[in-house]
């Protein structure tokens, strides 16, 4: 997703905030999402805390009410927004440390020839680390020829 189409759908969602917020009704019917009441619970304990009134989180009324459409959908928003925020640092951090990492047989070493063991890493993350780091050995073999 490009950087301004992650602002689009924030501002988008905020823009339909304010327009929900002066509908006669604000109630959003969470039930097309199939919401567990676990689900229902929790979206409505965190959102009240973002809104600054976490007294008025009723776990009871989550589970059989309905909630607050613009307020939701502002929430939403800026969550959407604080994940693109931390997924492009999570980006940037994982291109600055894979810039100085490279694979001899299982093992990924860092820079100093450190050894990160395919053992203390989560596999997903070894997979993404083994797959950049490949992909700039590569490109870097590439050059040297």
């Amino acid at each position: 997703m490009r950087e301004f189409e992650k602002k689009m759908a924030v501002d988008f969602l905020r823009d339909h905030s304010d327009l929900l917020s002066n509908h006669v009704c604000n109630d959003l019917d969470v039930n097309r999402w199939n919401l567990t009441p676990e689900e229902r619970i929790d979206l409505d304990k965190r959102e009240h805390e973002w809104n600054g009134d976490p007294e008025e989180h009723d776990p009871e009324w989550a589970v059989e009410g309905y909630f607050t459409d613009f307020s939701v959908v502002s929430f939403v928003a800026e969550n959407l927004e604080k994940y693109f925020e931390a997924t492009d640092k999570l980006q940037s951090d994982l291109d600055t440390v894979t810039n100085y990492m490279y694979i001899d047989g299982d093992v990924i070493y860092a820079i100093g020839n450190i050894p990160i063991s395919t053992r203390t890493l989560d596999p997903k993350l070894y997979a993404i680390l083994e797959s950049r780091v490949t992909l700039a050995q590569n490109l870097f073999n590439r050059n040297k020829e």
